[in-house]
């Protein structure tokens, strides 16, 4: 078809010539129309076949794009492609399920986006240090569109034109598995290390080297883990008494030729040839071929027990049995008289109260386990049935829902003619035995576990230099699987340039024996690293088989280390500019560090106050003042305080000292930032010599006051008194003079008279104002009364007055207590708004009191702000007067509603005289 189409082209163009309708070819045309033609018909088959190809490989790639679609869909990990910019061009479904984005969201961020903040710098710096196709492998944390936290294993490849492909699983589970049993680990190794015995594990070699021991070893024998080795005797056997050596080994080399526990009560010689008996369980720890690679066992003294054991067996053989062990419950039954008894501990042991009746059988039962019930059910029949059966272990459950493990003994008893008579025995609670025991037996796994999952990396190398064990952070830091390690020479696994440094440091290890300790820094694929190094000898006494290396990272610790430096060192500048003192002291006084500030206060250099004592430096306080302040700051965490020390030159300075309690390993540390206040209080002094100046003189300006009163009081009633009276009595006579005719004159006569009386009590109720008279005819009670009754009643308020005064007080002070009664009084009748008014007026040997309490509607406001008398000039002179007089002056409102005044005047005034 392609080529029809082709010649019809042909014919075409040649007909289609502008001017011509025909074409008559001469030989050389048509030659060059073969050849065009022919040409044209292969270039057309070529592109025919061209376009046939690619739909083929169109085809192809379609299939081979929906297989990769579904892979790349149904992947049980997360998937994602990157720019070489790391920004995201692709993720699949469970990748984007896993960070929370959609596809669209997810194509706007970079990876930093969602790496975690304190992760981005390294994954830049791995992804710069890529080139095309290399791989990278890491766990790091990314960060959810929610904001929480995802921890991963991410694999990524670089392609040829630069983008990222990177498959990324979930391990956020696995990290806090991990994060769970390395606390468990260390919960392990502290109820190990806190076994009052010895828990062990020897590994089967020539010398059965004991490669573990717990420190609970040198309270036991007196031997150290390392001294554990006898003339090429077995550890441990050599210091198992001679008269017991040979059948304890018979018995462990049956026990684990059946792989079976061992069990033995046996005695040892510690170091100070002292015999002690121990109990001994041990197993034999098998590979995963099963093949035996070592004993484990643990050790714990029963030396107490095995005296006890002693002086039973002098007694009856009952006895003997009950008594065997310390620490047994013991029971005896009675088979003719079908009684039950048993000892305290025995009802203990069951968490019974002691000296009531033993359960019957299925009472009994019902304590027991349910898994253990069948077992005791049969021994129970066969005791009663006479008939002697093993030991017993089960569980019971007390009543207080605890389970605790029994170890039970029993022996029938039978009379002269073989009859059954009963039985005897005794329960030990072996609990604890149990826990170890099971805690034993799992340490093997655990340390394994621990090995395997160490924050550092592990490597044990053998006397070759080959590298017997590594651990799971050896393959992260080398980056390549544990069969490339294991069996390999050191030389083999290490980075060239530390090679040759590293078999040095193996090789001292193995000539002496003594442990290395170095830091080295090395570049790994994830980057250059910080390590601190320690290679330990393993079996020294017996020459060095393993040395096992250790390798910490410290890079980030020594980066925090430095960033602490830093730190220090900006807080030290900061002390040395602030014009603050400070001073740094032990917990006895003695400084430690001063900062300049606090040196130039005190007139010295900073350099001759350390080591000094604070109590040199005081001014007022001795030795024992100084050492309890310390005492009180240590006890409390700190302290504020006003203290006065001594200058070089010998003047004082006053200092305001704010000091708190630094707690640290070594002992505790106060440090008090102190504030030269001496010219403060030298101002303050000043003020208050001012203020106690300006109230003598208000008091002199209120005495002067109140006797200019008294004599204008005195001239206005004497005087213009008199004269009023005079003048009453000459208009009377007048008016009597006047003839009755005259009747109008006499009525304006009256009428004066009766002005002028009106005046004479204007006179008195004058007088009375400036100074009544009643206190100073009759004292202070009656003129309080007097004064209540003429104010109060007079404003329609009833009132109730107390008054106990016992003594007589000086006039001056009667006179002001009056005055504020007086002021008081007229403030209820002005402001209060009240209907009844206490008042009392008490007296003791010391003070006398004054009290006035309304049912008004209260102080507006806080009477104890300061500024809640500004304005009121009636507080405020009550205040002054009482003041003056050396007392106080209290206002405040009463719990019912209304106010109350308080006055106090000390019977010696302030002068110091009554």
């Amino acid at each position: 078809m392609g080529l029809v189409t082709a010649l019809a082209v042909i014919d075409l163009a040649l007909q289609f010539r502008p001017g011509r309708v025909s074409f008559n070819p001469t030989p050389f045309n048509a030659l060059v129309l073969v050849i065009v033609t022919t040409a044209l018909v292969l270039t057309i088959y070529v592109v025919e076949r061209l376009i046939v190809l690619e739909r083929e490989s169109a085809e192809l790639a379609r299939r081979r794009g929906q297989d990769f679609e579904l892979l790349y869909e149904q992947a049980s990990d997360g998937i994602f492609v990157t720019t070489p910019e790391l920004r995201f061009l692709h993720g699949s479904a469970r990748g984007l399920a896993m960070i929370g984005y959609s596809l669209d969201e997810l194509r706007t961020r970079t990876l930093d986006d969602i790496t975690a903040p304190d992760e981005r710098e390294a994954m830049r710096a791995r992804v710069a240090g890529s080139a095309p196709g290399g791989s990278l492998a890491s766990r790091r944390r990314l960060v959810r569109k929610d904001g929480s936290s995802l921890s991963v294993e991410v694999g990524a490849t670089r392609m040829a034109d630069g983008r990222w492909v990177a498959i990324v699983r979930d391990v956020t589970a696995r990290v806090a598995a991990e994060t769970e049993l390395a606390a468990k680990e260390a919960m392990l190794a502290q109820l190990v290390s806190s076994y009052p015995g010895v828990i062990y594990h020897g590994r089967r070699d020539d010398r059965w080297v004991m490669d573990y021991v717990t420190d609970g070893c040198v309270a036991l024998t007196g031997y150290e883990a390392g001294e554990l080795q006898f003339d090429g005797v077995p550890a441990l056997v050599g210091i198992v008494h001679p008269d017991d050596r040979d059948w304890l080994v018979e018995n462990c080399a049956r026990a684990i030729a059946q792989r079976l526990p061992c069990r033995n009560e046996y005695r040892i010689v510690t170091k100070d040839r002292t015999v002690r008996w121990v109990f001994e369980q041990a197993e034999g720890t098998y590979d995963a071929q099963g093949a035996l690679v070592g004993v484990a066992g643990y050790l714990s003294d029963i030396s107490a027990r095995k005296e006890s054991e002693a002086q039973v067996r002098r007694s009856e053989r009952s006895l003997a049995l009950a008594q065997r062990t310390a620490q047994l419950g013991s029971w005896r039954w009675d088979a003719p008289g079908g009684t039950l008894e048993g000892s305290d501990e025995l009802f203990r042991i069951h968490g019974l109260a002691p000296g009531g009746p033993l359960p019957e059988s299925e009472q009994y039962l019902a304590l027991v386990h349910e898994e253990d019930r069948t077992a005791l059910r049969e021994s129970l029949a066969g005791i009663c049935e006479g008939i002697q059966g093993p030991d017993l272990h089960f569980r019971v459950r007390r009543p207080d829902g605890a389970v605790r493990h029994l170890h039970a003994a029993y022996v029938i008893d039978r009379g002269e003619a073989d009859e059954l008579t009963g039985a005897h025995g005794v329960v030990q609670d072996v609990t604890e035995h149990w826990r170890a025991q099971e805690a034993l037996r799992e340490s093997e796994a655990n340390y394994r576990l621990l090995f395997e999952h160490a924050g550092e990396a592990v490597i044990v190398v053998d006397r070759e230099r080959r590298v017997h064990l590594a651990n799971a952070r050896v393959v992260e830091l080398l980056d390549r699987p544990l069969e490339r390690i294991r069996g390999r020479h050191v030389r083999e696994c290490l980075t060239a340039g530390d090679a040759d440094v590293a078999l040095a440091q193996l090789d001292e290890v193995f000539a002496t024996g003594v442990p290395v300790e170095a830091e080295v820094t090395l570049d790994f694929p994830a980057g250059r690293r910080l390590l601190r190094r320690t290679i330990r000898p393993v079996g020294v006494n017996g020459g060095t088989r393993f040395a096992i290396v250790f390798e910490n990272d410290i890079t980030d610790q020594r980066a925090l280390q430095s960033a602490l430096e830093a730190s220090a060192r900006r807080a030290r500048q900061l002390l040395e500019t602030t014009q603050e003192g400070f001073i740094l002291a032990d917990d006895r006084g003695v400084i430690v560090e001063v900062n300049a500030a606090y040196a130039a206060m005190v007139g010295y250099a900073a350099a001759e106050l350390v080591g000094r004592s604070i109590t040199s430096m005081e001014a007022e306080l001795d030795e024992a003042a100084v050492a309890a302040r310390i005492a009180t700051m240590l006890r409390e965490g700190g302290a504020r305080f006003v203290t006065h020390h001594r200058r070089k030159d010998g003047t004082r300075v006053v200092l305001q000292v704010s000091a708190a309690v630094l707690t640290q390993d070594e002992g505790a540390l106060v440090a008090a930032f102190v504030r030269d206040i001496t010219e403060e209080r030298t101002r303050e002094a000043q003020l208050e010599s001012s203020r106690q100046q300006l109230r003598a003189l208000a008091a002199r300006l209120e005495a002067v006051r109140e006797e200019e009163r008294t004599n204008v009081a005195r001239e206005i009633h004497d005087e213009l008194g008199q004269g009023l009276t005079s003048l009453k009595l000459d208009l009377a006579w007048l008016r009597d003079q006047l003839p009755a005719t005259k009747r109008a004159a006499r009525a304006r006569g009256a009428a004066t008279l009766d002005e002028v009386d009106r005046m004479i009590d204007a006179v008195r109720a004058l007088a009375a104002r400036l100074r009544p008279a009643i206190l100073d005819d009759l004292g202070l009670v009656p003129a309080v009364e007097w004064q209540a009754a003429r104010i109060l009643e007079r404003a329609g308020l009833s009132w109730q007055g107390t008054f106990e005064l016992s003594g007589g007080v000086s006039p001056e002070q009667a006179t002001t207590l009056f005055r504020i009664f007086q002021e008081a009084v007229t403030n209820v009748v002005r402001h209060a708004h009240a209907t009844h008014v206490d008042v009392s007026l008490r007296g003791s040997d010391d003070v006398v009191e004054l009290r006035v309490a309304d049912d008004g509607r209260g102080f507006e406001g806080d009477p104890d702000a300061p500024d809640a008398h500004e304005g009121h000039l009636g507080l405020l002179g009550m205040r002054e007067r009482a003041s003056g007089a050396g007392g106080s002056f209290e206002i405040r409102a009463r719990a019912g509603g209304g106010t109350e005044v308080i006055a106090r005047i000390p019977r010696a005034g302030p002068g110091g005289s009554a």
